[in-house]
């Protein structure tokens, strides 16, 4: 098969397919009237909770001139005031905004800060509220206007307003817009989520390259001034003072695709000055830094792949933030496009002189829409560390290859004692298919950051910014989406890269900019809402490293992280995301075989194999393959020409079971189709012929097999590697169930190359294992293996490797535990409605408070429709729920504890709610100490120390406080309760007398507190 990865491409110069829209004479700020969409990562829930929204850019108080039409002339403002109003600051009114798409809707989530609430006219514009101006892409003609508020005021707010007051929703059989709008009146803010389906929009599909004008309104009144008294927002002007699509800015729908959700867009600044092509940055002040953007492997996986910094390829190995990261800069002038990359390599290596195989920067320009190539430019430095030659420039295809052509040009420079390579790179206009360069041009970019080392040259591996549009064949779609504007945030700051997960650690890495010097005592990591320890490594230059190593992550964990560092000068860098721990093994008890033969040692190979059969090496075609035989084009049944009497290592010729051909194979795993051809492939030689392959008519294309076997797997951590030409998948455990954890995998065509996986054995014993293996065409074999300490590799079941057996039964699938996560927490000193967060399924709920009785019934936290009792109606003295209006419920003591009311004393509660099972769990001060027949569906907005959001139901009496609340996604588990009781806040009290009783004609006195001298009692 053939496994190149660069196939030269002819010149297409593809001007028309670059787009630049003229920057409007409008009053946006200029820069600031282009926003990027990207495709939602997760489904968006219309809830008021924005926390599912990560990613999506994000715009806050962009600027206007006014008055309205004075464009550049103007005076830029934050908030026009209006018939008397008055914006007294950021508290006043502010606002943050996001845009997100997915197949059928337009999503927009605002987040407005606002100190008071005003819509006593419960109207959809005279008050508080928000609206849209949907244009067509030219922003020269009015689509739909939107209207959406909360009615009432402060305390008193009323129904969700929506007013289509023009548009396609309008109809009475149209599609409408929805709105979910919550106020939180304690962090005085309030969020609106809307959703317009796209044929609001006047829009027939919702894909990148889609563009709609967008112009919005965020009204304001106050206590004092009520009604609509001023705005702010993205475009207001195309709203106010008349109807102006011309005032709207433009949104671009961003292609989704392999690069790490919100980072597949990036905003280039005008240069500061002259650039000149010396290898030096300094003259690049203010222009924004990306920094070792991720993106998901393999190819084509999109949002289900999995994020890597770096792709490993043909033997390469990437060993951490030295070997390869990267920063890199975009800057433009009337004429020129500019790239500077700073590449850390802890050795350079192009001993090939190549553009490409070996450390080098390759270049693909797209068109604005994403879907069209319009160049390839490669640029290298040649030679290796110690011996550097020569810079390469190659234009593989493009505007640039013509013999008259204009030319790009590169300076590339290596400093070998920094092992840094700075890439400086100039694109003149015409090499891009672009005729100017101006506000609101875009093009697509993609580029691959190569890298060999000294052990294993040329190209093995690559890391950056929309890389899959280069490797494994072109494909502009994977590009990411650039537009000459204003980069968000000031530039000139330190900045935050090679954000890296382990099995057992998280490590970043932060690096000076200018004056901006990291201070590393300031460095904080959170980690599901928990700050960990962080441990600052030696600076080296100008980058500082910081790791935390804990217990070992579960596989393919999701893991929200929050990074907070402040410079020297006291300005605070954040950087916020979702990053998945590896793909890894992790062997567990109830994985392992149910039984197993240990008299009959090796493995099974089934295989399947018709020339006619096309599964793309795509492991889940190969899959419907083994569990079906695949259909000719006709609609007959393909046969399987496996060669059945071709046994290679089996100890018999195969036999047909179903439409696959199986063999016994009491050795190793160590096959090749092709050794009767005299060909070897892999690390061990000599191969084993490949049982049934060649087929019947001597063909090796259109291959799909599985082998089976148990494998005896010791406790602790070890290194597990498949040699494949072309991929595998291998699962472990549960293997008849879709569900089994995947330990490693290769999806997509190469050729005889290794992928090695870790594997973390909890309990030793032997586990049932699957291998999914397919070749499309050309070479076809594969290896099992394991790397020792010593690093060298070693066969499975053969000497010195672990024993696998062919026989045995497979436990049947266990669902796994997920690992609750913090949502939201806070404290309180009198009964408060506070946001529990989004909660759906198991939930956990955390509670530190000292009570006051004050009535027949108390509540810990509750809503309209049910509560948490700390004592049950009627003084029952007893933990419980409340249905409101349909039934009081008492929690079951379980054996040798209580679950009495508990007041007067700080205690600490938690309801651990198993929606499965429909039972909530009880711990008090660490313990479980009950149980009850029902699950906890409090979300969202909840009253703590009471129930009834608005009215004042089984409050806890004059007082009381709550010390600390906290909500969980999930189920704790009872070493996490115990764990967090140990770590309540230490709260200070003077005690109480709990119990007075008459003892044998003594009056004993129970005290619980801090007992202090006095004269009397």
């Amino acid at each position: 098969m053939n496994k190149l990865l660069k196939t030269p491409l002819a010149a297409v110069i593809l001007a028309a397919f670059s787009l630049s829209f003229s920057a409007f004479a409008n009053d946006i700020e200029p820069g600031k009237e282009y926003y990027t969409a990207i495709k939602a990562p997760v489904p968006i829930v219309l809830d008021g909770d924005l926390s599912e929204w990560r990613g999506a850019m994000l715009l806050a108080d962009p600027r206007f001139s006014i008055p309205k039409g004075s464009g550049d002339d103007g005076e830029l403002v934050f908030f026009e005031e209006y018939a008397g109003g008055k914006w007294t600051g950021p508290d006043d009114q502010t606002s943050a905004v996001q845009v997100v798409y997915d197949d059928d809707n337009v999503y927009f989530g605002f987040t407005v800060t606002d100190d008071y609430h005003e819509n006593a006219a419960n109207s959809a514009w005279n008050g508080d509220s928000v609206q849209l101006m949907i244009a067509n892409d030219a922003r020269d003609t009015q689509i739909a206007l939107y209207n959406y508020a909360l009615g009432g005021i402060e305390n008193e707010t009323g129904d969700v307003i929506v007013m289509h007051e023009a548009g396609p929703a309008t109809g009475a059989d149209a599609t409408p817009t929805e709105a979910v709008i919550v106020r939180n009146a304690e962090t005085k803010r309030t969020y609106y989520e809307i959703k317009l389906p796209k044929e609001t929009l006047g829009l027939d599909e919702l894909k990148g390259g889609v563009r709609f004008g967008l112009g919005m309104a965020i009204n304001d009144g106050d206590e004092d001034t009520p009604g609509q008294k001023g705005w702010g927002g993205l475009g207001a002007h195309s709203i106010v003072f008349g109807k102006s699509p011309t005032e709207t800015a433009l949104v671009t729908l961003a292609t989704s695709n392999d690069i790490e959700p919100g980072k597949e867009y990036y905003f280039a600044n005008e240069a500061p000055g002259e650039i000149n092509l010396d290898g030096e940055l300094s003259d690049w002040r203010g222009i924004p830094v990306l920094a070792d953007p991720r993106f998901t492997i393999p190819k084509g996986s999109a949002r289900d792949g999995e994020l890597k910094l770096f792709e490993e390829y043909a033997g390469g190995k990437w060993t951490g933030a030295d070997d390869q990261t990267s920063a890199v800069q975009i800057a433009y002038d009337s004429d020129n496009v500019y790239f500077g990359f700073v590449v850390t390599d802890d050795y350079h290596e192009n001993a090939a002189n190549s553009a490409w195989n070996g450390d080098s920067i390759q270049l693909m320009i797209a068109s604005a829409n994403q879907d069209q190539q319009i160049a390839l430019y490669n640029y290298a430095l040649g030679g290796v560390e110690g011996e550097t030659g020569d810079v390469i420039v190659m234009h593989e295809a493009g505007p640039a290859t013509g013999a008259d052509a204009e030319p790009t040009e590169a300076v590339i420079k290596r400093d070998e004692a920094t092992k840094r390579t700075t890439y400086e790179i100039k694109l003149p206009k015409s090499t891009l298919g672009l005729e100017s360069l101006e506000l609101g041009t875009q093009f697509g970019l993609g580029m691959a950051i190569n890298d060999g080392d000294e052990d294993t040259p040329g190209q093995k591996g690559w890391g950056g910014l929309g890389a899959h549009s280069i490797v494994f064949g072109k494909s502009p779609s994977e590009t990411a989406l650039v537009t000459l504007g204003i980069g968000g945030g000031n530039a000139d700051l330190m900045f935050l890269s090679a954000v890296n997960v382990s099995i057992d650690s998280f490590t970043f890495r932060a690096t000076d900019k200018g004056d901006s010097v990291v201070d590393p005592a300031s460095a904080k990591l959170y980690i599901n809402g928990n700050e960990v320890a962080l441990t600052a490594g030696d600076k080296v230059l100008d980058a500082t490293d910081f790791g935390f190593v804990g217990d070992k992550f579960e596989p393919n964990t999701e893991i929200n992280y929050v990074i907070e560092i402040s410079d020297s000068n006291g300005t605070l860098i954040t950087d916020s995301g979702t990053i998945y721990s590896p793909s890894f093994g992790l062997l567990k008890a109830p994985m392992l075989a149910t039984s197993v033969d240990t008299n009959k040692r090796g493995f099974v190979f089934r295989v399947w194999q018709n020339e006619l059969t096309d599964h793309g090496n795509q492991t889940s075609a190969v899959k419907d393959i083994l569990a079906a035989a695949p259909q000719d084009i006709d609609g007959s049944t393909l046969e399987n020409d496996a060669y059945l009497d071709e046994a290679g290592p089996a100890s018999g010729s195969g036999k047909l079971v179903g439409h696959l051909a199986e063999y016994e194979i009491p050795t190793v795993i160590n096959l090749n189709g092709q050794v009767i051809d005299g060909m070897e492939n892999g690390n061990f030689l000599p191969d084993d012929q490949m049982p049934g392959i060649p087929g019947n008519w001597g063909s090796y294309d259109g291959i799909a097999g599985e082998i089976i076997t148990f494998i005896d797997f010791p406790e602790g951590m070890l290194t597990m590697g498949v040699n494949s030409d072309d991929g595998f998948e291998l699962s472990i455990g549960h293997i008849n169930d879709p569900r089994a954890m995947v330990a490693g995998s290769f999806n997509g065509g190469r050729g005889a190359a290794d992928t090695t996986f870790e594997m973390d054995v909890r309990t030793a014993g032997i586990y049932p294992v699957r291998i999914v293996y397919f070749s499309q065409g050309g070479g076809a074999n594969i290896e099992l293996f394991t790397v020792n300490e010593a690093g060298e590799k070693v066969l499975v079941n053969a000497n010195g490797g672990l024993m696998a057996y062919r026989s045995g039964e497979v436990p049947d699938y266990v669902e796994p535990e997920v690992p609750a996560a913090l949502i939201a927490e806070g404290s309180a000193s009198e009964p408060t409605v506070v946001d529990f967060g989004a909660l759906e399924g198991d939930a956990s709920y955390v509670f530190y408070f000292t009570a006051i009785k004050d009535g027949a019934s108390t509540a810990i936290a509750g809503d309209n429709a049910f509560a948490i009792k700390l004592d049950q109606w009627n003084q029952q003295g007893l933990f419980g729920t409340t249905q409101f209006g349909v039934a009081d419920n008492l929690f079951s003591a379980v054996d040798g504890q209580s679950v009495g009311s508990v007041f007067d004393v700080p205690v600490h509660v938690v309801i651990v709610s198993d929606s499965a099972a429909g039972e909530s769990s009880l711990y008090i001060n660490g313990v479980l100490s009950g149980t009850w027949a029902g699950s906890v569906p409090l979300s969202g907005q909840v009253k703590v120390m009471g129930a009834r959001l608005e009215q004042a139901t089984d409050h806890m009496g004059a007082g009381s406080n709550m010390h600390a609340w906290a909500t969980y996604s999930g189920k704790l588990s009872a070493s996490e309760v115990q764990s967090l009781y140990a770590s309540r806040p230490e709260v200070s009290s003077d005690g109480a007398i709990s119990s007075v009783a008459l003892t044998d004609g003594n009056v004993v006195i129970e005290f619980t507190g801090t007992l202090k001298s006095a004269t009397s009692v």
